[in-house]
């Protein structure tokens, strides 16, 4: 029985915890999974797991085994990738990790665009902080990342800033300030502020870009999303400060108004995060080069016209 094969039986035992729970995943019957484990443990010689309580544990050996096992499975499935899509993009998948105002927000629109261009391409979204985009990207479970907190470049990763998204100040149509042209750095003080997820990097930068005005907002609201903090200054529960693409349907329907800060202007960059030094398959490519052709533009933030976006359907489309 070959190693490949034995690897992804017991990666997906450490995932899974029980024979059963592995036998399902990998459509194997469960006796299967126990040959498989003995198979290992008597090839290297060592114990790789126990039973513990209801599942199963990593020996000290098998937690060793596992980071190369999962290592070698990685590979194994971007040289898989690299051949089967080398002169195709006709199928393939992609996998796109993304903070939540870009996934909410923004990826919609690209992933429109993408799609048009490339219809058989599957992709997949996770959505998450900044800190995990980046360690999945770093570890191969992602392809490239979209991100909006400030990420530091390193060996391993790329961080490549791809497009500034304006920031707004944000109000309920019956708020007094809505009526008014515009209000100055110092008015923020007066009203109270909600605020949305920590970790989006909005904090740092109103402090980078207003000074000591962001240190003067009375906070009256921490909420955990952006969602959250737009139906609250919906609902006359203070003002706020958002990514313009996040309220763009808001202002549109009437829901919501901006307001000018005068003599400031605020905005937030978003960034790509892609692997280094590690093989790009060339579905990943090709998504980077159809977002950066999108950095300095309006990001489309809904169904894209196919024919309008020059997509594959269209006759004047013509490979990348």
């Amino acid at each position: 029985m070959d190693l490949m094969t034995l690897f992804k039986t017991f990666v997906t035992l450490n995932e899974q915890g029980t024979m059963s729970k592995t036998a399902d995943v990998l459509t194997y019957a469960q006796p299967t999974v126990s040959l498989h484990l003995k198979a290992l443990e008597e090839y290297y010689g060592v114990p790789l797991a126990e039973f513990k309580g209801r599942r199963y544990a990593l020996t000290e050996e098998g937690q060793v085994l596992h980071q190369y096992a999962t290592t070698i499975l990685h590979l194994t499935n971007e040289a898989t990738d690299a051949l089967t899509e080398f002169k195709t993009l006709e199928r393939g998948s992609l996998k796109v990790g993304a903070t939540s105002n870009i996934g909410v927000y923004v990826l919609p629109g690209v992933l429109s665009l993408f799609r048009c261009r490339y219809p058989g391409v599957k992709v997949t979204v996770l959505i998450d902080k900044s800190w995990v985009i980046q360690a999945q990207v770093q570890q191969g479970e992602l392809g490239v990342g979209i991100v909006e907190a400030h990420v530091e470049e390193s060996p391993h990763l790329v961080v490549e800033p791809w497009q500034d998204d304006p920031l707004v100040l944000i109000v309920s149509p019956r708020h007094p300030w809505s009526a008014a042209g515009e209000v100055a750095p110092e008015q923020l003080a007066d009203e109270p502020f909600v605020t949305g997820e920590r970790g989006s990097g909005t904090q740092s930068v109103l402090e980078a870009q207003l000074g000591p005005v962001a240190r003067t907002l009375r906070v009256a609201l921490e909420l955990g999303s952006t969602e959250a903090v737009k139906r609250a200054v919906e609902s006359d529960l203070g003002v706020s400060i958002v990514t313009q693409s996040s309220v763009a349907r808001e202002v549109a329907a009437g829901i919501l108004t901006t307001i000018p800060i005068r003599n400031v202007v605020l905005h937030k960059t978003f960034s790509l995060v892609y692997p280094r030094n590690r093989y790009l398959t060339s579905v990943t490519k090709s998504f980077l080069t159809e977002i950066r052709r999108l950095r300095g533009t309006s990001l489309p933030l809904g169904t894209v016209d196919c024919a309008q976006s020059g997509g594959r359907d269209d006759p004047g489309h013509g490979a990348n």
